[in-house]
């Protein structure tokens, strides 16, 4: 019987190899929190199992878009290479190809990223921590301090307990716990067994902004009784062979929605009766913000951070926020943006203004094209400087120009946009507003002398007179908009400085200026 189960087994093996051998096409899911590294999908035999020299030489030749999959040259095993994300790229058709392979056969794999409700981490701003200057691993990145009847005294630090506390941040709402075990004769001799002492912990805080208060939750025999949590090591239950605790306490600390700008001071109070002793007493409980070591976060410090090129690593949850140019969970996907500079500015009649655009990693090969109130800007002269360059710091190529305007008139004044066109089509473009200050004001706090007597044509003018100003008001108005609409179709000379992808005709970049929805576009 075994001779048969043996046969029909190595059949299905036949016919599963043969039935994949004729397939050209894959489909796998992928979460989008696997780690890089991990194998996603394996080629190698599963395509070519009867390849007397085995898979050998793959290689993916379309469809890795971001360089995000790497493949085993011999073995066909497709590698996760960087991080996912299902909200940049939710698939990814990958071709691969085999050297070896009779007519070089192509293969066809639809990688999904699938969607991770708690991935990537959230970077929250509250509770973000500048790395310290100290490169101290045994420190966390919270400290309390205690200052109370009997001194100060320095809490929740691993260099003080050991082992035996560890502390627990928060993926994303600035949450954090401490775990720590406390265990001594004077606890054994204090608290009988079988009882269970009164715990009271309140604190008050006044700071602004408001602080959320901590709690201490104290769990008397921890041994039999403590919470599931992966943190809390079962080592810390486990006593010398010479001596052995009757208790074993396990002290829970939490502290809700940490704002981390400035110090938070707490004004507590404790309450322990116990059969055998008893206390109660007022302290202040601060609570410090100290950040971890360059590149590492978490509760001890100890874990690794990922983020690229200029990205800032919260502490807490290693989630990265990602300069100007970058994009993704380690800020390793080209991003490109266009910044304006100033987004908004009031000007006075004559006033010159100038606004820069920078354009971050792009092609420098640029293709730009300047804007007022939707209708493009004509370049000539000499006013507009374009600098291209390479930011080794940050890894990312800019373009920069800049324009120098006379604000003259109401017409001179509106929205200007600064638009790019990179070389796949895409379009990035940037919005400033300029405003001019008004002529005339209808404040006049000051027109009328209080002391001065009234009579009846006096009041009939103050009647007459805002009315008279009003229809003054409208008939410039109105002629502003006659000027303006003589002026349409007419573009405002600006000038630039011999570049000559922003001389093309006018023609040439209408979808570029036009106001419509394009790619990237970021509306002051």
């Amino acid at each position: 019987m075994a001779v048969v189960v043996k046969i029909v087994a190595a059949l299905l093996v036949l016919c599963a190899h043969g039935c994949s051998a004729g397939r050209r096409s894959f489909k796998v899911g992928v979460s989008e929190s696997v780690d890089p590294g991990q194998v996603v999908f394996s080629v190698g035999r599963l395509y070519y199992p009867l390849s007397p020299e085995g898979g050998g030489q793959f290689r993916i030749t379309a469809g890795n878009k971001d360089d995000r999959f790497a493949i085993g040259n011999e073995t066909g095993d497709v590698i996760l290479k960087r991080y996912l994300n299902n909200d940049i790229d939710p698939h990814y058709d990958l071709r691969v190809t085999n050297e070896k392979a009779e007519k070089r056969k192509e293969i066809k794999i639809r990688i999904s990223v699938e969607d991770d409700p708690n991935y990537p981490p959230t970077f929250n701003p509250n509770c973000y921590i500048p790395p310290r200057v100290r490169n101290t691993a045994e420190i966390w990145p919270i400290m309390g301090t205690l200052h109370s009847f009997l001194g100060y005294q320095a809490l929740y630090n691993n260099r003080r307990n050991g082992s035996r506390s560890v502390m627990v941040l928060d993926n994303d709402r600035c949450d954090g716990k401490v775990y720590a075990i406390y265990k001594s004769d004077f606890w054994d001799d204090t608290l009988p067994e079988g009882t269970t002492p009164f715990f009271n912990f309140e604190c008050t805080n006044d700071q602004e902004p408001a602080r959320n208060t901590p709690t201490i939750t104290p769990y008397w025999n921890a041994s039999y009784g403590r919470p599931d949590n992966s943190a809390i090591s079962p080592l810390w239950f486990v006593d010398k062979p010479n001596k052995t605790f009757l208790r074993h306490i396990l002290m829970e600390i939490n502290i809700k929605d940490m704002i981390t700008h400035s110090p938070s001071v707490y004004k507590c109070s404790i309450e322990l009766q116990a059969p055998n002793f008893g206390i109660k007493a007022s302290m202040v409980f601060n609570i410090e913000a100290l950040g971890c070591p360059a590149g590492f976060y978490g509760g001890n410090c100890s874990e690794v951070c990922v983020c690229q090129n200029g990205g800032s690593c919260h502490p807490f949850n290693g989630a990265c926020k990602c300069p100007d140019g970058w994009k993704g969970r380690a800020c390793d996907i080209k991003d490109p943006k266009v910044v304006m500079s100033p987004k908004y500015q009031d000007v006075t009649s004559g006033q010159a203004v100038r606004l820069s655009c920078e354009v971050v990693n792009v092609d420098p090969v640029s293709t730009f094209a300047w804007a007022l109130n939707g209708k493009q800007l004509r370049v000539d002269d000499n006013k507009m400087v374009t600098f291209r360059g390479f930011n080794t710091k940050f890894n990312r190529t800019f373009v920069n120009a800049t324009i120098t305007v006379e604000i003259s008139s109401l017409s001179m004044s509106g929205e200007y946009a600064c638009a790019y066109r990179a070389t796949d089509g895409m379009i990035y473009r940037q919005l400033a507003q300029v405003a001019l200050e008004g002529k005339f004001s209808l404040r006049c706090g000051s027109c009328f002398p209080m002391t001065q007597s009234v009579s009846g044509e006096t009041i009939a003018l103050y009647v007459v007179g805002p009315l008279a100003f009003l229809f003054l008001l409208t008939l410039i108005i109105q002629c502003c908009l006659k000027h303006k609409r003589a002026e349409k179709g007419k573009a405002i000379a600006m000038v630039t400085k011999n570049d000559p992808d922003v001389k093309k005709p006018l023609a040439e970049f209408p979808d570029m200026v036009r106001r419509a929805t394009v790619g990237n576009e970021y509306v002051v």
